[in-house]
């Protein structure tokens, strides 16, 4: 049997109050196309770069499934300009469980997303830096060549307006971070699948949000992956596959 997991962050996960069910998730498309294929969905909310080359990740899903194919879809968190940094992030976590101080931290929390625009351009905060993440990006996909499996790596989706709008630099910082995806998984062993482009020519494709996708998303990511010919290679016979254009799972809304 031929694994695929998926190495994801919450783009690749369900979204079941903005209208993305668990049936609607590419994964799910994927486990009900893909005959004799186990396809596991490691993806994890505000997952990151460094996280999945972490020892706990790589004990949790590389190193005891060792996967044939890696869909990778990381750097969304890794890049965005913050409002706030971890340390912020913390002690108001901290005050937020404290009676006497839980409407101050709401006062601050507040006071700063009325003025996001002007915060993240006065600190410019971003979770994992671009040398950093290049470096995991690497570390990342040679390990997988290690253990012969093939990427298709999804690289980030073109700022919507409700992130653009509000987010100083996003346009930058997605570029060059997909600049780093492009360069590390570009080549004949592994492969990217542009969701920049597709989401930039369509932006209906992405929540109000401005970088988590829909439903209708989800669908044409597994149309891209599902044609790859990183994952048709890895094929033994034309029986491990049932035909992209049968619908198994009915169309929500």
């Amino acid at each position: 049997m031929k694994k695929l997991l998926i190495v994801g962050d919450s783009l690749s996960m369900s979204r079941h109050r903005e209208g993305v069910a668990y049936e609607q998730m590419y994964s799910t498309l994927l486990a009900c196309h893909l005959k004799n294929w186990l396809v596991i969905n490691g993806s994890v909310r505000a997952n990151t770069s460094r996280q999945i080359i972490s020892e706990n990740y790589q004990e949790e899903y590389i190193l005891p499934l060792l996967p044939d194919v890696v869909v990778l879809q990381v750097g969304v968190v890794d890049c965005l300009p913050r409002l706030m940094s971890k340390y912020e992030r913390r002690i108001l976590g901290v005050l937020s469980r404290i009676q006497g101080f839980r409407r101050l931290a709401r006062f601050y929390i507040s006071f700063k997303s009325k003025r996001r625009l002007y915060f993240t351009k006065k600190k410019q905060i971003s979770f994992v830096g671009s040398s950093e993440f290049e470096s995991n990006m690497m570390q990342f996909r040679n390990l997988m060549s290690r253990i012969g499996c093939k990427v298709i790596a999804i690289n980030i989706p073109h700022p919507g307006p409700g992130l653009s709008e509000r987010t100083f630099g996003v346009g930058e910082a997605v570029s060059r971070y997909n600049g780093i995806i492009d360069q590390v998984f570009s080549g004949s062993a592994h492969a990217v699948v542009d969701l920049y482009n597709m989401t930039k020519s369509n932006p209906s494709l992405l929540q109000d949000d401005g970088y988590h996708i829909r439903w209708e998303c989800h669908e044409l990511l597994y149309k891209e992956i599902f044609e790859n010919n990183l994952l048709r290679a890895s094929m033994e016979n034309k029986e491990q596959m049932i035909p992209a254009a049968v619908s198994i799972l009915p169309k929500l809304h």
